[in-house]
């Protein structure tokens, strides 16, 4: 053949082109841009009666029709290789090995003879609306030549594939086995035909004859990948499971290309044998490193893909910072979580409720959605029971290897997966828990209650759980639960500094996104760089929803436990990490500022305080109420009360689904909620222990914040008789213990106005205001600049804000409008700051959009309390004009006649109530801080 003279004829030219363009069309998402081009210039050449090489020609068509072969065209491979044959007669360009092989047996006889005619004969009949002139023609002179006992042997028998691939093509699957079959009993050697024979006898379904097929192929070829992986297939759909997983490991084995089914043989491994069988090929040092590559990606992915139904503890990728060896053993420690979750029970029917930080959803789970998920394992296709001490013990190893690695992002998972094991079994099967300790704690239930098998897996637990350090379950589960959080919280600490930049790269980060940047702003393109702290607050989103079951499922331990000592501790822990993670918006704020302002926080939400603690420091005649909400199917308020002399936890269920006590409570304002009264639902909950003591000290939580507890009821009803004569709001349980400074009268006050629009009107404040401090400096209008307030703040006892104040979404901050900028928080944690501020504006202290934590955004309130100030006074919602003026003259009214700051802010509450029993006139205003007189 010529390399530069083409020797093909028009008659040639034309067929190759035609093959040319049905191969490019047909296969042009496979191919790459550079043989687009080459292939498409010889194209052009042929179609235009310009020479070409025919090895050229022939070369491009060799590599087209493989590329055919590979993408499973079998009808495009055939007409290549009948075309290659016809223009070049060269053998090593046609079918495979096998294919070529030459009958050699003895003559054939006669009653052959006759089968291999009735043969052609069904196969002319059924395939000649099908078939094209040519080939008709070809295979009728083979007929023709048989009939009458021409010596065409070879032929003959070689039709009977090419019969038998051509009625592949079109379904006629009943034809296709016996024309194989009839082949292979001329030549048995021919270990593709009998492969192809098994794939058409498994889409007849005759399942063991097609592992005979397969059998025949590899006893005569045991390096075919694909006979190995379809034997596998028929091994499991038989249910031999031990003999598919063998089959499965020997397709991985050979040197193929496994583009096509790593991910299948890694799937079906994992349905009957689990995710840690995978990893155990993994780790096979026989198999070749691109496969094993291969097989870690697909394990990577059935990992990701088992998220649903609250698996998001296995989706968390291991620390990709490490070496080669250190990834694949934070891989096999995901892989053992994958398996917990596998053999835990899930049922059919069951109401999966979940949540994200911005909406909440019920489900029913559909035994058939179940039977699709690659992790679920039916009742008849696990043990009766899981071995939850056998899960323990592989977590303790799995930790092992997690510290080793400093794998924190699977180190977490360990913890809170131990501790859900032994939270459930404490919890002895006997609540449904719809959580992530869900399934570990589902109880399979008998006409009698609890499964036995049950009750006896949690005895074991508690056994285990003795023997190895000598704890009970409760506090094994507890540690566990903490071990998780100071995880977690570490991995909000270790992130980047802000003035490095980050690049986001998954795209549904912009729906993150949306819920800081205002619309006007766009959207941020893929991998385009960011200011890290606005890409750590995409991060922070994601362990919060990592993190607050971790809280929930602490607390619910410790109260099921009968700890209130553990459960002070874990709130203190959660609302230590919700203030941290609520900085992590704050972009605009100068590297090391940022970093003050956040080591200020971790200092003063002490997590490391007593019960006996916080009760010497309440002394006589006062009771600390702490609240919280377990947010899962339905909902329960727990409330931690503290007095002098005991401490208690009471739990009430709330009668309303997920999200609607939430919903209840911040669906327009909470103004608007106690205007038209408490709703049982959310009275009963939140009611304190009676008699009251002289003072009450509130602690509430997340959403709990917005709610004016101090105008309830019974709350009211105590002030009206005169029990109680303080309310003081914490933001934290730690701020009790803070050292007690005796209250002085302040010497000098800073008052700051700022009212652009004139709809304030703050002279009567400022009046009311030097009724009881002789010396006033005022800042009103443009005087009230962001840098004369922070100067004259230190120079002050007081501070009177009578300004406008909102909610920053985009930087999840409290801010007070001043007269050339903004007054946020962090302006306020970089200094000294008087002893009493007074905030007579509309300012609430969380935002109800950004919930990056579940305390919400972080407030002036707080920011204040931490700076140094014994008191603040501030709003929980909108304050009406009326409300503002008058409550700031009965307030210093009081002061000027010697009551502490809680007592005046009690009292004039008092009075406004006298004046309108609307909650939303005379509510708004709390104290926080210092309650001691």
């Amino acid at each position: 053949m010529s390399d530069d003279i083409s020797s093909f004829n028009a008659e040639q030219r034309r067929e190759l082109l035609s093959l040319y363009d049905l191969l490019m069309t047909e296969l042009s998402a496979a191919l790459t841009p550079e043989q687009e081009a080459l292939f498409g210039f010889t194209r052009h050449q042929l179609r235009n009666d310009q020479q070409v090489a025919d090895d050229v020609v022939v070369r491009g068509l060799r590599i087209l029709g493989e590329q055919a072969n590979a993408d499973r065209r079998p009808d495009l491979w055939r007409k290549v290789r009948r075309v290659l044959y016809e223009v070049t007669a060269d053998p090593a360009l046609g079918p495979p090995s096998d294919a070529r092989l030459k009958y050699s047996g003895p003559p054939l006889t006669r009653p052959q003879l006759r089968r291999l005619r009735s043969l052609y004969d069904l196969a002319l009949e059924e395939l000649h609306d099908v078939l094209t002139p040519d080939e008709f023609a070809v295979f009728d002179a083979v007929r023709h030549r048989l009939r009458n006992d021409l010596p065409m042997t070879d032929l003959a028998v070689m039709g009977l594939r090419e019969l038998g691939g051509l009625a592949a093509d079109h379904r006629r699957s009943e034809l296709v086995v016996r024309l194989l079959r009839s082949y292979l009993d001329l030549i048995p050697d021919a270990w593709s035909i009998w492969y192809d024979l098994g794939n058409h006898l498994v889409h007849s379904a005759d399942l063991e004859a097609a592992l005979s097929a397969y059998d025949e192929a590899l006893h005569r070829n045991p390096d075919h990948a694909y006979s190995w992986y379809n034997r596998g297939w028929v091994h499991y759909e038989l249910k031999h499971y031990d003999d598919a997983v063998a089959d499965f490991v020997a397709a991985a084995r050979l040197d193929c290309d496994l583009r096509s089914f790593a991910k299948a043989i890694t799937r079906r491994i994992i349905k009957v044998r689990g995710f840690t069988a995978v990893f155990e090929i993994i780790t096979d040092s026989t198999l070749p490193l691109s496969q094993r590559q291969k097989i870690v990606q697909a394990l990577q992915e059935a990992i990701d893909d088992a998220r649903d139904f609250d698996g998001w503890y296995l989706t968390t990728p291991p620390d990709l910072s490490q070496d080669a060896e250190s990834q694949l053993a934070a891989l096999a420690l995901r892989a053992e979580l994958a398996d917990i979750r596998r053999e835990s029970p899930l049922t059919p029917g069951f109401l999966f409720f979940s949540r994200t930080t911005t909406e909440y959803n019920v489900k029913v789970v559909e035994e058939s959605e179940l039977h699709e998920k690659l992790w679920y394992l039916s009742p008849d296709g696990r043990p009766s029971a899981p071995d939850r001490v056998r899960h323990l013990q592989r977590l303790e190893e799995a930790l092992r290897v997690g510290r080793r690695l400093g794998a924190l992002e699977a180190v977490w998972a360990v913890h809170y997966v131990a501790g859900a094991i032994a939270l459930s079994c404490h919890m002895d099967g006997a609540v449904d828990w719809p959580s992530p300790v869900l399934r570990l704690a589902v109880a399979r239930r008998s006409a009698d209650g609890i499964h036995p098998d049950d009750r006896g897996n949690a005895a074991k637990v508690e056994h285990w759980i003795r023997e190895r350090g000598g704890k009970n379950v409760s506090d094994y589960a507890l540690s566990q639960f903490r071990a998780a959080a100071d995880t977690l919280n570490e991995l909000s600490l270790a992130l980047a500094g802000p003035d490095t930049e980050a690049v986001i790269f998954p795209a549904d980060m912009n729906q993150l996104l949306t819920e800081y940047i205002d619309d006007t702003e766009g959207r941020i393109e893929q991998d385009t760089p960011i200011p890290v702290r606005l890409g750590s607050t995409l991060r922070a989103e994601s362990l919060w929803l990592l993190i607050e079951p971790v809280y929930r499922e602490w607390v619910l331990a410790a109260d099921y436990g009968g700890r209130p000592d553990a459960r002070l501790t874990a709130l203190c822990h959660a609302r230590q990490f919700n203030a941290v993670a609520a900085t992590e918006l704050w972009s605009e704020v100068p590297a090391e500022l940022w970093q003050a302002c956040r080591a200020r926080i971790v200092e003063a939400y002490d997590t490391d305080i007593t019960i006996t603690e916080v009760q010497e420091a309440l002394g006589p005649e006062t009771v600390l109420a702490d609240y919280y909400t377990y947010e899962i199917f339905g909902e329960t308020v727990s409330r931690l009360a503290i007095t002098a002399s005991e401490a208690a936890v009471t739990t009430r269920d709330v009668n309303v689904t997920g999200g609607e006590l939430r919903a209840m409570i911040t669906s327009g304002r909470p103004a608007t909620l106690c205007s038209t009264g408490f709703p049982s639902q959310v009275e009963d909950p939140l009611v304190l222990p009676s008699p009251l003591p002289r003072t009450v000290i509130l602690v509430p939580y997340g959403y709990l914040r917005e709610l004016p507890i101090h105008a309830l009821p019974t709350v009211r009803a105590a002030m009206d008789r005169g029990e109680v004569d303080r309310v003081v709001y914490l933001p934290t349980v730690s701020f009790a213990t803070r050292p007690y400074r005796p209250p002085t009268r302040p010497e000098r006050a800073l008052f700051v106005g700022c009212d652009p629009a004139g709809d304030i009107g703050f002279d009567a404040d400022l009046e009311s205001l030097r009724e009881y401090v002789d010396e006033v400096t005022v800042l009103t209008d443009d005087d009230a600049t962001l840098a004369t307030v922070l100067t004259e703040m230190q120079r002050h006892d007081l501070v009177h804000f009578a300004c406008h104040g909102d909610l920053d979404p985009r930087l999840a901050a409290g801010y007070l409008e001043l007269a050339d900028a903004r007054l946020y928080p962090w302006d306020v944690l970089a200094q000294p700051v008087p002893q009493t501020v007074v905030m007579n504006a509309c300012l609430g202290i969380s935002v109800q959009r950004i919930e990056t934590t579940s305390d919400g955004a972080f407030g002036l309130h707080d920011a204040f309390l931490l700076a140094g100030a014994r008191h603040v006074v501030g709003g929980l919602w909108e304050v009406h004009e009326w409300t503002a003026r008058q409550f700031a003259k009965s307030m210093y009214r009081r002061l000027s006649a010697g009551l502490d700051v809680p007592a005046a802010v009690a009292s004039a509450q008092q009075d406004l109530y006298s004046a309108t029993p609307d909650p939303f006139l005379w509510a708004p205003h709390a104290c926080f801080g210092e309650w001691r007189s």
